[in-house]
């Protein structure tokens, strides 16, 4: 995952990540909540320690779980506390239900042989809230003006820039970092602008506006091979302490997502975690089968009332069944219980839109729990899909997206997903510029893909269902 814990994983989320769970692990082990009950001595009472271990592990695990689900350790939550509170609230419910199923049939379990005691996980769990309460406000207070990259030198002007210092801007990475200055090669454009950005001066200009105190990074957006390229000052810069990205890497690491603008698939060939050995491809596609196994056991009771359900409510097939492209343009059938009319179709293939009004009540219901989308399942323990990757289109809007959309059917190289980076990333979109922005998820994904990742996306989706509504 690498690149992408790189991205994500800020010094500042990696310390919030590990104090939190330090606290919650002192917190269980100054207040154990199996407790051996005294004079009874059975096997289970002589090993009370891997008990009281376990249990401490799992519901470390549990709340882990929940906090990663609710993006507590997101960027946006750690640097901006964008609705922390109501996260956390949500986050420590969630956590609280996943705890008290195993909880209560733990206390069948132990046969008298413990004590659970209530108090003891309320003290534990209101300590820990109270903590993260207090530590996330007080480190947002105290460190609200300091960002990830610093002030930021940009050397360069065109298309790539100008992409790049947009979403830098206005997509709401203020925790990123502050364009301090830009720089061209080109003498006549110093005094322009760039999204609201003065072009400061020519990149010969350098050493002026790169002392260290002044810039923490610098974003080279020129040719490697320019002759405008100030190579030995960069490397000076470098060993000053001074961060040097290329404007490919600054875009990826603020936006999750691959600038499009002078892509090409080379860039493909020269990333060292871009080897899919048939070793990480036979792993990845055990973890997905095993995923979709586990969720088969809870998901079979659940699919078997949904099954009911659209037959009484809608007249038509309980199961939709359509044609979707694959890897290496391969087309097979997507499995989905209906959620739409019968005959939603019958005058050619349409978009789906937000508020459809070809969706039946339940149909609604289902697109936002995501239940219709549990017979695909099935798909990934065929193969035919994996768990996480690009979402698979029709073959008609395939057809077209390639026409209109340079790289489109760069996506076709992996297999597509149940979900995916683009679903958790992107909002819900029905258009060719829509398919086109999720496209740079898409391949920032095939960029970066690995188990680690896939387990990042699957927290995102879970939040996206429980959180933000599910699926349109």
């Amino acid at each position: 995952m690498l690149s992408v814990v790189r991205h994500s994983l800020t010094p500042r989320i990696a310390l919030t990540v590990c104090t939190e769970l330090s606290v919650l692990a002192l917190l269980l082990y100054s207040f154990p909540f199996p407790v051996p009950v005294g004079g009874v001595q059975t096997p289970l009472s002589s090993l009370g320690w891997i008990l009281t271990a376990a249990c401490g592990v799992f519901t470390a695990a549990i709340f882990q779980f929940s906090f990663w689900s609710f993006g507590l350790y997101s960027r946006e939550a750690v640097y901006r506390g964008g609705e922390l509170l109501r996260s956390l609230v949500l986050a420590f419910l969630f956590g609280i239900v996943l705890f008290a199923v195993p909880g209560i049939a733990l206390y069948f379990a132990v046969d008298g042989a413990f004590s659970l005691e209530p108090s003891h996980a309320a003290i534990v769990l209101a300590g820990f809230a109270g903590f993260v309460a207090i530590s996330r406000f007080a480190t947002l207070r105290t460190l609200e003006k300091t960002t990830h990259l610093g002030n930021i030198a940009v050397l360069g002007t065109g298309t790539a820039t100008s992409e790049a210092i947009r979403e830098a801007l206005h997509g709401g990475h203020g925790d990123i970092g502050h364009i301090s200055v830009v720089l061209s090669s080109e003498a006549d454009e110093v005094g322009s602008e760039v999204h609201g950005c003065r072009v400061a001066g020519t990149i010969g200009q350098i050493r002026e506006f790169t002392t260290p105190s002044h810039i923490q990074t610098i974003v080279v957006s020129l040719s490697r091979s320019s002759d405008a390229l100030p190579t030995d000052h960069l490397v000076q810069c470098k060993l000053a302490g001074i961060r040097i990205l290329y404007v490919t890497e600054f875009y990826e690491s603020i936006a999750k997502k691959v600038l499009l603008e002078g892509f090409s698939p080379v860039d493909f060939l020269y990333r060292s975690n871009l080897v899919m050995t048939k070793f990480r491809w036979f792993t990845k596609s055990l973890f997905e089968k095993a995923v979709a196994l586990t969720l088969l056991v809870p998901g079979l009771p659940v699919m078997a009332i949904a099954a009911i359900l659209v037959k009484l409510t809608s007249p038509g097939p309980i199961l939709y069944r359509q044609t979707r492209t694959g890897r290496n343009n391969r087309t097979f059938t997507v499995l989905k219980f209906r959620s739409m009319v019968q005959d939603a179709e019958k005058g050619g293939a349409k978009w789906a839109v937000q508020n459809d009004p070809r969706v039946t009540p339940w149909g609604k219901f289902m697109r936002k729990s995501r239940i219709d989308e549990l017979p695909q399942l099935f798909n990934v323990l065929r193969g035919d899909m994996s768990f996480v990757g690009p979402r698979p289109e029709r073959p008609q809007f395939v057809e077209q997206l390639e026409k209109d959309i340079e790289h489109y059917a760069v996506r076709h190289l992996v297999n597509p997903g149940l979900t995916g980076w683009a679903q958790v990333a992107f909002r819900y979109g029905s258009s060719i510029e829509d398919s086109a922005e999720k496209l740079r998820y898409d391949l920032y994904y095939v960029k970066h893909m690995s188990i680690g990742f896939d387990l990042l996306i699957i927290l995102s989706t879970i939040r996206t269902v429980l959180y933000n509504g599910g699926a349109r």
